[in-house]
């Protein structure tokens, strides 16, 4: 019976879906500098395979950030002393989506004005279709 995802292995694998989205790379680029097949990228992504300490410390170093950052976020130790993840943050769910790095790179290049009403068009937009 093959093993559930734990939530910390979900946790890092958003985590680095996220960093490798913020550095505009693929999994097969991902896969490519670490020596694995982009399918491999995939499960650590899912959280599906583990991530060994070597492997994190490649990744740091690609994505230029410490270790730590793929552990960041995580809650409270649990019962049995192991580490629950904390819900990621709705930035950080949001930024891990292909779609949503392109709203903050293109919100990034626009005018205060534009930003301004595109974030209350985007509040009204929410309101309407929420009732």
């Amino acid at each position: 019976m093959p093993r559930q995802p734990s939530v910390v292995d979900k946790h890092v694998g958003a985590r680095l879906r996220a960093a490798r989205l913020e550095a505009g790379k693929n999994q097969t680029q991902v896969a490519e500098a670490l020596g694995v097949t982009f399918q491999q990228v995939q499960k650590y992504e899912r959280g599906t395979n583990r991530i060994s300490a070597g492997t994190l410390h490649e990744l740091s170093r690609l994505f230029d950030t410490r270790v730590q950052f793929f552990f960041d976020g995580l809650g409270v130790t649990g019962r049995r002393g192991n580490k629950e993840a904390a819900p990621l943050d709705p930035l950080t769910r949001f930024g891990g989506t292909a779609e949503g790095r392109k709203v903050v790179t293109a919100f990034e290049r626009a005018d205060p004005e534009v930003r301004r009403l595109l974030a209350q068009h985007i509040e009204a937009m929410v309101r309407v279709t929420n009732r």
